[in-house]
């Protein structure tokens, strides 16, 4: 019969590649060859992480707690599940723990950051990513969190600088692309931001989010020359022609006929890749976007529909107010209510 270590050198030889699932057999065999073994456990709960199974991780670490208190990587995992979990504070007092049992371990320091991250404490956050490039100056992981940390405080061009280093030590990590995607966005280099996705979904052309962001940000940019020259010359059109239908008219002609020509412009200028992705989303999209545009002008629509109505039979101003009231409520309440509740049960993808 094969030891213990035997299991675990073959586990931790899958986990190096990524087989995390094949490795599950192997330290459950483990487990069962050595069941006061702490150590297994961790593992095991790490490739529990990965697989998504974040209650039998968070268990599968509490068992390794209980048998070798003193053990960080089991504080360790046991926080990175509980965060997977939502379970926020006791993550960051499980982070803490394996970072108090070995203070010099990197991977313990980035899972408090990633903990005090999650907590929005952004300056401890900091602080431990800081820690972790002194532990191991050449961490993809300690440049990631500081890039997250950037976003979170909408501090975009710091958030850029470390995106750009870590993906100087990580190249391929469409993760981090991503972001890099979403620091260009908040700077308003819409077309640098265009690139950045189209770079991440090429890395990962599953990825939803990806996918998501690349389409919403080619629209941003496309639409932004558009939407400004329609509200600006629309404005300036109204002033000068107000006093003749006929040209208002012909000038409104010759605007959205400009309008369209910076579209097709802006269009052309996107790399064949991003204009054939955009197209095919588009039509892909479109009903799902006529569906939202109804819902949310339909809300509007009714709550003016129901405050004239109610002040014509009150007399009173209590309509108003409560048009008010509503209006608030739908502002912030309408898109949510789209997003959660009526998008999932027509869109398939977003179910899962």
């Amino acid at each position: 019969m094969k030891s213990a270590d035997g299991y675990v050198g073959q586990a931790q030889a899958l986990i190096a590649v990524g087989r995390h699932a094949d490795a599950v057999p192997l330290l459950q065999r483990a487990i069962a060859a050595e069941p006061e073994g702490a150590y297994p456990r961790c593992l095991l709960a790490a490739c529990f992480i990965d697989m998504g199974r974040h209650d039998d991780a968070c268990k599968m670490a509490e068992s390794g707690i209980a048998l070798s208190p003193e053990l960080s990587p089991a504080h360790r995992m046991h926080s990175v599940a509980l965060l997977e979990l939502g379970k926020r504070k006791p993550a960051l007092d499980a982070a803490g723990e394996a970072v108090r049992l070995s203070p010099s371990d990197p991977d313990a320091m980035m899972a408090l950051g990633e903990a005090q991250l999650a907590n929005r404490q952004f300056d401890d956050a900091v602080r431990s990513a800081e820690r972790v490039l002194a532990l191991d100056p050449a961490s993809f992981n300690g440049h990631y969190l500081l890039g997250r940390i950037a976003l979170g405080r909408k501090r975009w061009k710091e958030a850029e600088t470390h995106c750009r280093r870590a993906l100087r030590i990580e190249p391929r990590s469409w993760v981090v692309m991503n972001n890099l995607g979403v620091a260009l966005q908040g700077q308003g280099r819409h077309k640098e931001a265009v690139a950045a996705f189209e770079n991440a979904a090429k890395l990962n052309p599953r990825a939803e989010l990806v996918r998501r962001n690349l389409f919403s940000q080619t629209q941003r940019y496309i639409g932004i020359s558009v939407i400004t020259i329609l509200i600006v010359q629309g404005i300036r059109l109204v002033i000068l022609a107000h006093a003749s239908p006929v040209a208002l008219i012909v000038g409104l002609a010759i605007l959205l006929l400009g309008a369209w020509v910076i579209y097709m412009i802006r269009k052309r200028q996107l790399s064949p890749t991003v204009r054939q992705f955009y197209e095919l989303e588009g039509r892909r999209r479109w009903p799902l976007t006529i569906g939202y545009v109804l819902f949310w002008y339909g809300g509007w629509g009714l709550m003016v529909v129901a405050a004239v109505i109610g002040t014509a039979l009150t007399r009173s101003s209590i309509p108003f107010i409560l048009l008010v009231a509503a209006a608030v409520g739908w502002w912030y309440g309408g898109p949510r209510l789209w997003h959660q509740t009526i998008l999932p049960r027509l869109d398939p993808e977003k179910r899962a």
